[in-house]
């Protein structure tokens, strides 16, 4: 102890200690906050319909440590897929400054109906989602696909073709399955292996 100020180099090499390592957290921290801010953020909604949450790549990208790995968050992302830039049922809504093809009045349009019904499974969901935005909404739309593309046993999101929740095994309900449903609600046959 120091028996002119009463602070003994013990305590005071404690609290220094603590003002170093705390300082080198709160950097951390910063550097951190920082990283995650630079990341785009992912845009599940779809002009088209499609509910990119379900999307094995989007959920990829979410899951990158490095930008570099990101490859997608999106149609509307700061992050689009490649041929993102290409879209034509996107530039089309784009220029009649609409969200989705859902909410525009000449819905739904030969080019929309050619992209759902081409033949896979995740595309006709769309069709099928299309239908639900125009009934309730784009943010209810969204809570939805959120809830049905999310395991009901452990809460891990799942993408269009995963059969088994890959956190804790539960059976999943599949684009191909929900597509096929909608195909026999429609009286149409299941496709044979989209």
């Amino acid at each position: 102890m120091d028996g002119k100020k009463g602070v003994s180099r013990r305590s005071f090499l404690d609290v220094s200690g603590r003002l170093v390592l705390g300082g080198a957290a709160a950097g951390l921290a910063c550097a951190a906050a920082e990283g995650a801010a630079r990341k785009p953020k992912a845009r599940p909604d779809a002009t088209c319909g499609l509910y990119c949450g379900a999307c094995a790549n989007l959920l990829r990208s979410e899951q990158a440590r490095k930008p570099s790995d990101v490859t997608c968050l999106g149609c509307k992302s700061a992050k689009p897929p490649k041929w993102g830039s290409k879209c034509k049922i996107k530039a089309c809504a784009t220029k009649r400054g609409l969200e989705f093809c859902a909410q525009c009045k000449d819905y739904p349009c030969e080019k929309l109906h050619d992209f759902h019904y081409c033949g896979r499974d995740y595309r006709l969901l769309g069709a099928h989602n299309c239908e639900i935005i125009r009934s309730k909404g784009p943010a209810a739309w969204l809570k939805e696909r959120k809830k049905r593309w999310t395991c009901p046993k452990c809460g891990t999101r799942f993408s269009w073709k995963d059969e088994t929740c890959k956190k804790c095994g539960a059976k999943l309900f599949t684009a191909k399955q929900e597509a096929d449903a909608l195909r026999k609600k429609a009286g149409k046959k299941p496709a044979a292996g989209s």
